[in-house]
């Protein structure tokens, strides 16, 4: 199953970037490595990674074979100081639409576009993902952006529309037949 948990806080460049500490560089050395959402009017949203330079993996990784604990907290230490040297930051191609930044099902940093232009179920599907924990800044913009789509692409909304009813109607009515099943068999549930 498909889960998505943001990460908390505001991560839009890179003084404020979300930062995972032992992350893989190369086959044997660990890294830093920082992520931001990048947002430029007219164009949409990015996710920018950046990862500490070879020197700083090496020592790194060396403190980190003699005790994890202290060379994460000091690492993280000289991150957020400032003291640190980044590689040249990687950037992906702009998405039209709210992009998040979170963990995926297997705790990696994964991206999440809420962008109802192109694929709509897809859409919907990830507004479900994080249904609850939007910003209400994020939820008035996802339903503008709604709201907008159907007014432009009124066919696929109602495509996807009818298909989510009939899904609905298939749900309903296979419980009720659960229920009349049990029912038959003397098996009754309470409904929390």
């Amino acid at each position: 199953m498909k889960t998505f948990q943001l990460i908390p806080g505001v991560h839009n460049s890179p003084e404020t970037a979300y930062i995972q500490t032992d992350y893989p560089f190369g086959f044997q050395l660990r890294c830093l490595m920082r992520y931001w959402i990048e947002e430029r009017k007219g164009k949409g949203m990015r996710l920018v990674t950046q990862t500490t330079v070879k020197a700083f993996n090496i020592t790194f990784t060396n403190e980190l074979h003699e005790n994890r604990a202290e060379a994460m907290e000091r690492a993280i230490t000289a991150a957020n100081a400032g003291k640190l040297q980044w590689n040249k930051p990687k950037a992906e191609t702009y998405v039209w639409g709210l992009l998040l930044l979170g963990h995926d099902e297997q705790s990696h940093v994964a991206t999440l576009a809420l962008a109802p232009v192109w694929n709509i179920k897809e859409y919907l599907e990830n507004k479900a993902l994080v249904a609850g924990q939007l910003s209400p800044k994020d939820v008035n913009l996802t339903d503008a952006m709604e709201a907008t789509s159907r007014r432009v692409n009124p066919v696929s909304w109602a495509i996807c529309d009818t298909e989510a009813a009939i899904v609905a109607n298939r749900l309903s009515d296979a419980e009720a037949q659960i229920a009349r099943a049990n029912a038959a068999n003397g098996i009754t549930y309470k409904k929390a």
